[in-house]
């Protein structure tokens, strides 16, 4: 049984509007559900969310610290987000604050050592898993990207 065929079949005996777009918005949630399980397994053996090594990974692509504002908007995150995010990362000692010569009430953050360590490890790792998406190639990776893009982006 193919589940989004099926899942097709019981929208449409529902009437539940736009087949394509319910198919498409299935198909995706879907995936996402599957590529993010298998990311989640690998990022829980070093007590990482995506989100925290989307953080550590731009900061180790930073030779300056970087504010929490400017750190929120990189990585697409409400700056309160944002702020408790790197709140654990710290507590982890994967990152640290530094204050900002010019500005004391602006607190900007770098990567620790032992966040760099990690954060490689962590990627090497998602690699060997292909991100959850070994089904797909290099091709339909990039047209993946393309398609969701204009839904990120709104």
């Amino acid at each position: 049984m193919d589940p989004l065929e099926e899942g097709r079949r019981n929208w449409l005996a529902h009437d539940s509007g736009p087949v394509h777009q319910v198919s498409a918005a299935t198909a995706l949630t879907r995936g996402q559900q599957i590529a993010t399980s298998a990311m989640a397994r690998v990022l829980a053996e070093h007590d990482l969310t995506f989100a925290q090594l989307e953080i550590l990974v731009r900061l180790a692509d930073r030779p300056a610290p970087l504010g929490m504002g400017e750190l929120g908007d990189a990585v697409k995150l409400h700056p309160t987000t944002a702020a408790r995010t790197v709140a654990r990362l710290e507590r982890a000692r994967y990152v640290e604050r530094v204050d900002d010569e010019d500005d004391r009430r602006v607190t900007r953050v770098r990567v620790s050592e032992r966040g760099l360590a990690v954060t490689r490890t962590a990627l090497g790792r998602l690699r060997e898993v292909g991100f959850g998406l070994d089904g797909l190639s290099r091709v339909d990776t990039r047209r993946l990207t393309e398609l969701v893009r204009p839904i990120i982006d709104d």
